[in-house]
């Protein structure tokens, strides 16, 4: 999934300075506490699989983009699924276009959550089930300069 970083997604004031990150939170939201707990693997879960998933967040032109593995604990935020990556790569800008960054997951790693988060698609390869995930949240903390 490609990430726009343009200027509009900062406040007015930093619209013409150099924006740099220091670090990326990362929260996956669950439609239902079922989920939520399928994932995390507490009481109530169900289904097959305990693999916590890795994101990877990066601009376009890398190929080892650093990863945040997600985790849950009922004592943190109330165990919604959370990671960062400290000093992440600076967005891609190209041509005049917003900065970017491309947020992806290997299907290797969709394959080892629970079966009831994903989805198996007709070339065998896993998907994130959609009816399980309400929104992936991300949190950058930056810095601005002139």
């Amino acid at each position: 999934m490609q990430i726009g970083l343009g200027n509009e997604r900062f406040p007015f004031q930093y619209r013409q300075k150099t924006i740099q990150y220091s670090e990326v939170e990362l929260f996956l939201v669950f439609k239902s506490a079922q989920f939520q707990a399928d994932y995390s693997g507490g009481s109530g879960s169900t289904g097959t699989g305990n693999q916590q998933l890795k994101l990877h967040l990066g601009p376009p032109a890398i190929s080892n983009s650093p990863s945040a593995i997600l985790t849950s604990s009922l004592s943190f935020l109330g165990g919604l699924a959370y990671g960062y990556i400290a000093q992440p790569p600076q967005p891609a800008t190209s041509g005049g276009s917003p900065p970017v960054w491309f947020l992806s997951v290997d299907s290797t790693d969709i394959a080892g959550i629970n079966s009831n988060l994903r989805n198996l698609g007709s070339t065998g390869e896993a998907h994130l089930n959609p009816a399980a995930i309400n929104d992936v949240l991300m949190l950058c903390h930056y810095s601005v300069s002139s």
